[in-house]
């Protein structure tokens, strides 16, 4: 398996019927490599166009990213399950807990890319992919380790 460093999503990205992707990266092209996401296709999808597609692994991330610090910014649903796993600790009542993941959230751009590579390898538990959008899960345990710092 890559560094998660390199591919943060590798072992968490899936065709939405269960395909791993893997990682991709091309020739040097006017001196640069291209990453990409790929899944396997079969001979019958590539003909039709209705397999997995190939994804460039900065678009993706940037996308997953943003989604998840619009999660940090309104946890909406989030709120609600981290309480119940903080099980009435009184340090982590709602308050705390969105003000946590504010500061999370705007400290994103600060991070070195390693630590945005890491932190995104560890809350993102699953991203399924869609033909016509993705499915992110985070790991919600992972979040409220990342709180209580």
């Amino acid at each position: 398996m890559r560094d998660p460093l390199e591919f943060p999503l590798i072992g968490k990205l899936f065709w939405h019927d269960g395909r791993a992707y893997q990682f991709f990266k091309s020739s040097p092209r006017d001196q640069k490599q291209y990453l990409y996401y790929v899944a396997l296709t079969t001979p019958e999808e590539k003909a039709s166009g209705t397999g997995p597609v190939n994804l460039a692994t900065t678009v993706l991330q940037s996308v997953v990213i943003e989604h998840l610090r619009s999660q940090l910014r309104e946890p909406g649903k989030w709120l609600t399950d981290l309480l119940e796993l903080a099980q009435g600790d009184p340090k982590l009542d709602e308050a705390n807990i969105k003000q946590a993941l504010k500061k999370i959230a705007n400290a994103w751009p600060q991070f070195t890319e390693q630590t945005q590579a890491h932190t995104l390898f560890t809350l993102v538990d699953r991203v399924n992919v869609f033909p016509d959008k993705l499915g992110i899960k985070f790991n919600l345990s992972a979040v409220l380790k990342l709180i209580y710092g």
